[in-house]
């Protein structure tokens, strides 16, 4: 468990956000969020989890099961079937919030990252999320930090792959 050794002893670790949000074309926008974590003293143990530290929930509108979304990824994968517990750069889910407006978020895993591209843990009831630890435990030790980048790409529709790829490789290799 996140923080928690087996004896149940806490350790605490300092966490430096820097978020940012960059207005699009088309009413659209650029969430970037990254993160830097340490350990405040000994060690730290993140286990193994298919969760991660970044997670989206959707509207209910949106989910695959109850109002006719769908989830693609950058991999062509499509709905759980084939998105769930794969590897990706992004994950888009997109559906209707209205019955004549269709919108959507996409999940986006920075190069930088341990073991990317993740493994995406998403569920057709509107669930989205990056797997830091899904290949196993990782250990952070108080003199070597970890960075993370991820991004949420809010946009109008149900933008084609081509356009999302387009928006990645900006985030990608953003400073």
């Amino acid at each position: 468990m996140i923080g928690q050794t087996s004896t149940d002893q806490r350790f605490d670790a300092i966490e430096k956000r820097l978020t940012r949000a960059q207005m699009l074309s088309n009413q659209e926008w650029l969430l970037t969020i990254e993160l830097e974590l340490k350990p405040a003293a000994s060690d730290l143990t993140f286990g193994k989890t298919p969760f991660g530290l970044i997670g989206v929930r959707m509207a209910k509108t949106i989910g695959v099961n109850d109002g006719g979304g769908r989830i693609r990824n950058s991999e062509g994968g499509i709905n759980e079937a084939g998105v769930f517990w794969k590897k990706a750069r992004w994950v888009d889910y997109s559906g209707p919030i209205t019955p004549k407006a269709t919108e959507g978020i996409t999940l986006m895993d920075h190069p930088s990252n341990p073991n990317h591209p993740t493994t995406f843990h998403v569920r057709n009831d509107g669930w989205m999320g990056a797997s830091l630890t899904f290949d196993g435990p990782l250990t952070l030790s108080s003199n070597q930090p970890l960075a993370l980048k991820y991004a949420l790409y809010i946009h109008a529709g149900a933008p084609p792959a081509r356009q999302i790829e387009r928006i990645y490789e900006k985030f990608a290799v953003a400073k």
